[in-house]
């Protein structure tokens, strides 16, 4: 059994330890599926999620997800293992660049940027984007801090 500290260290909540071994399935066995679980779904069966975090998406996009892994559009390949330079992802970046431009009407003279790292990254470029060219920008990110820190 692990620990899991609450926010009084008094008081500890126990979680088992998942134990894997080499012969331990990375896939569960789908006959051990609960009888009363569908197979399918519909957006009316979803848990909508309105954290901060990954969102909920709509069934439609799911089933759709779901049979494009593996052939992504004729291409033989899923779009995870395209290289971000070839002509098949080149067609995925421009569709969504020319979506959001159309969606939040953004003018041509700015420039869209695609960015990975989440909330924290976003929360370092803003005052990196108050400076000028040259400046050496000091910041504390103290609210990251502070939250990562928080037993919960």
């Amino acid at each position: 059994m692990g620990s899991c500290f609450h926010s009084n260290p008094d008081n500890l909540m126990q979680y088992p330890q998942p134990v894997l071994t080499l012969n331990t399935p990375i896939l569960k066995d789908d006959s051990k599926q609960p009888q009363n679980q569908k197979e399918t779904f519909e957006d009316e069966d979803r848990v909508f999620n309105f954290a901060a975090g990954p969102a909920t998406l709509p069934a439609s996009v799911l089933k759709q997800t779901q049979a494009e892994p593996y052939n992504w559009r004729g291409s033989g390949m899923s779009v995870m293992e395209m290289s971000h330079r070839g002509k098949e992802f080149l067609s995925v970046i421009q569709n969504a660049e020319a979506s959001l431009r159309s969606l939040l009407n953004i003018p041509d003279d700015y420039v869209v940027l695609f960015l990975q790292g989440g909330a924290t990254t976003q929360f370092s470029s803003a005052p990196l984007n108050l400076c000028k060219a040259g400046d050496a920008p000091d910041y504390i990110d103290l609210l990251m801090r502070n939250l990562q820190m928080l037993p919960l």
